[in-house]
């Protein structure tokens, strides 16, 4: 019979490959979570459709009307995260 009851964590063994999948998979989140929202939606409905009929139009119309491209390059020179971008996230060079 197994020790493990089902409700335990599991260890954290360092440099287990474990472990660097969760690294790997926290860096790609962390990385994904500094790109603008309405960017990533469109990037995936893009990738989705598989060079379909890309309905650029609405996609440049939405850019425009946002406020992410502007959100992001103040941020960019005021050198801080964007406001899309969770506090605290790891890997966070401003998380302080």
């Amino acid at each position: 019979m197994s020790s493990n009851t089902g409700g335990d964590a599991p260890q954290h063994v360092p440099n287990s490959p474990e472990a660097q999948l969760r690294a790997a998979a926290l860096e790609a989140v962390r990385e994904i979570l500094q790109t603008p929202p309405m960017a990533r939606m469109h990037t995936k409905r893009m990738l989705n459709d598989r060079y379909g009929l890309i309905d650029y139009q609405t996609m440049f119309w939405a850019l425009a009307e946002s406020s992410e491209p502007r959100e992001g390059m103040q941020a960019f020179m005021e050198k801080r995260p964007p406001s899309w971008v969770p506090e605290g996230l790891p890997g966070d060079s401003s998380a302080g």
